[in-house]
């Protein structure tokens, strides 16, 4: 016999109405309604409720089939559990990776972050922008602190957040008035290439590099230098700067 079939018995054995029944064990008319028709199953303590309320034996309306129902719906609300858990988990360790990439990274127009960055990257104090340059994924600044020393950070962009930069490389040293170069290899197979300079010369109108086969002149304007090339990856990522002047003829 099932557990609808014992509990309607013995209520009529009691001649009481479900809604007597309900009030006798607190619960509603509608739950022993479901209960007597098999749509459900009372919890652990409406179980003991009845069972004192009856005067049966703890065994009495236990059934294999009411048993696995509730086997079944603790699994379930075990499952839902670790589920809810990993996912609360999985949404903190996300924001938290969000969080640190947003702060750890400025925005190009956030100029005092910029300094602060490349300060503490470089190993300076008191840094202040000349000028700045970007060119596709990089961004790089030309700076000089308070005892006229320059030198170049290079800022990568953020691979999640477009638009803010990371200081990820430079130039310490840079002599005043002399063109120097910074250049790497990057993850992409590019050849990146930066010149830099501060305070040059008057003479000094324009500089050429050399990079494989092919020679490149740039001008110089407001005796500074800062300008980015991404050059097709060869076997070749180097760039000597040769300062030129106005028609362009090397300066000894």
């Amino acid at each position: 016999m099932e557990f609808k079939d014992k509990l309607k018995n013995l209520r009529l054995e009691k001649g009481m109405s479900q809604q007597e029944l309900a009030d006798k064990i607190y619960v509603s008319r509608s739950a022993i309604a479901k209960w007597e028709n098999g749509l459900g199953y009372p919890s652990k303590d409406l179980y003991i409720a009845l069972i004192n309320f009856f005067g049966v034996g703890e065994d009495y309306f236990k059934t294999e089939k009411a048993e696995n129902v509730i086997v079944e719906k603790n699994k379930y609300i075990c499952v839902l559990k670790h589920i809810l858990f990993v996912f609360i988990f999985a949404v903190a360790i996300i924001s938290s990776f969000l969080i640190f990439s947003w702060f750890s990274s400025v925005s190009a127009n956030d100029t005092q972050r910029m300094e602060k960055q490349a300060e503490k990257y470089l190993g300076y104090n008191d840094l202040s922008i000349i000028k700045t340059a970007r060119k596709g994924d990089y961004l790089a600044a030309l700076l000089v602190d308070s005892s006229n020393n320059y030198c170049m950070c290079v800022f990568d962009e953020n691979k999640i957040f477009r638009n803010r930069w990371i200081a990820g490389g430079g130039k310490k040293s840079i002599s005043e008035g002399k063109i120097a170069s910074w250049n790497y290899g990057s993850p992409k197979q590019e050849a990146v290439l930066i010149f830099c300079a501060g305070k040059i010369p008057e003479n000094v109108k324009y500089y050429s590099f050399v990079n494989g086969q092919t020679e490149y002149i740039c001008s110089v304007n407001d005796s500074t230098v800062l300008d980015i090339f991404i050059i097709p990856y060869t076997y070749n990522i180097n760039g000597f700067p040769v300062a030129l002047d106005e028609n362009k003829n090397p300066i000894q």
